[in-house]
Parts: structure tokens; sequence; C-alpha cells
């Protein structure tokens, strides 16, 4: 059984859903991954994307892709 690439993602974006909501349960560790998935997300979407591209589609500065 083979997993396809938009299976994979989809897969990866709940984990650190999960992880992010575990985090947050966390009062003395504060999740700086929120936008993590989002990233994940366009670039499963749109591969081959430069950083300043990623960055204008996720409405960050270019140095948060990084």
């Amino acid at each position: 059984m083979t997993t396809s690439d938009d299976q994979f993602f989809q897969q990866l974006f709940y984990f650190i859903w999960e992880v992010h909501q575990l985090a947050m349960k966390q009062p003395d560790n504060p999740a700086s991954f929120r936008g993590q998935g989002q990233i994940i997300h366009l670039l499963a979407h749109h591969g081959g994307l430069s950083q300043r591209e990623i960055a204008n589609l996720a409405k960050v500065k270019p140095g948060s892709v990084s």
C-alpha cells in the first residue's frame, strides 16, 4: 500500500495540528510553529516555489518562511 503525496501532506498537517494542540495546553511551552502547516500545504500544492513566493502566498515576511 502506497501513500500519495496529497495523503502524506494531509497526514503531516494533521500531525502538526495535534502537536500544536498539545503544546497549547502547556502553559510554560510557547507554541511557535502555528504557520508551519500552512507552509507545508503550500509546498504540497505549489512545488518549486521560491521563499519569496511562499511568503507572498502565506502573507508573511520572507524571513519568517525560513
